[in-house]
């Protein structure tokens, strides 16, 4: 079975690379198992980090490698909760003559889903442009949501 790359949209690259920042400043054990299975596979969902050395050169990042549930930092470096590696690296990334035209570009980034570490349990999202987490509570009394982003950031759902 060969390996599973996807090339990574400037956007995400982006995203993931806040991620890995953030995610440096915690220790944290790589590939942990979490505990719960998948309910359309039924098979364990692992929880961790993305493993050091999988994002090679051009871009590629070796999904094989990438835990089924990423941990994500707030803007302190505590870690928050979990984004689905699905909504990191979807399955449809851009062509090479679709980057090539994106090239310069404005991209709006998604906004995504933070889970426990289950992966059943919603805590709340991370929004683009420097806000980054954001818990259900804190966005009832902000009112704010993936469908309204706080103001001053151009947000989308992510793909899922």
């Amino acid at each position: 079975m060969g390996t599973t790359r996807t090339p990574l949209h400037p956007a995400q690259r982006g995203i993931v690379a806040g991620l890995l920042g953030a995610i440096a400043l915690v220790v944290l054990a790589i590939g942990v198992t979490a505990g719960h299975s998948d309910a359309q596979s039924g098979r364990r969902l692992t929880a961790g980090t993305v493993p050091v050395g999988t994002d090679r050169s051009g871009g590629d990042v070796d999904l094989q490698q990438v835990p089924d549930l990423i941990s994500t930092a707030d803007n302190s470096g505590e870690v928050v909760g979990y984004i689905r590696k699905a909504d990191l690296f979807p399955v449809t990334a851009p062509s090479p003559s679709d980057a090539s035209e994106l090239a310069g570009a404005v991209v709006e980034e998604p906004v995504h889903e933070v889970w426990d570490r289950t992966g059943q349990k919603l805590l709340g999202h991370f929004y683009p442009g420097g806000v980054g987490f954001r818990s259900l509570a804190q966005e009832k009394a902000q009112r704010i949501s993936p469908a309204h982003p706080p103001k001053g950031t151009t947000a989308t759902t992510a793909p899922g």
